[in-house]
């Protein structure tokens, strides 16, 4: 069951309990997954997108995924 949807720009993060899935959407093919977490050891509580990090070594590919349960926080 899907806990948390959020999106910035062209991407959304859908987490489910102890995963996450990134999905893009192309004009001219819809949404694509583009990422899948591992499993995690904790239920997620809260989700953060950002598709526009500046000044990574990717480029226009660099994205931010941040998921956290209590004090414990993954990127």
């Amino acid at each position: 069951m899907v806990r948390i949807i959020c999106g910035h720009h062209n991407w959304i993060a859908v987490a489910y309990a102890q995963f996450v899935v990134c999905y893009r959407v192309k004009e001219s093919t819809g949404w694509q997954q583009v990422f899948t977490s591992p499993r995690l050891d904790w239920v997620i509580d809260r989700v953060a997108l950002n598709a526009k990090v500046m000044g990574g070594s990717l480029g226009d590919n660099d994205k931010m995924v941040a998921v956290a349960s209590g004090t414990e926080i993954i990127l």
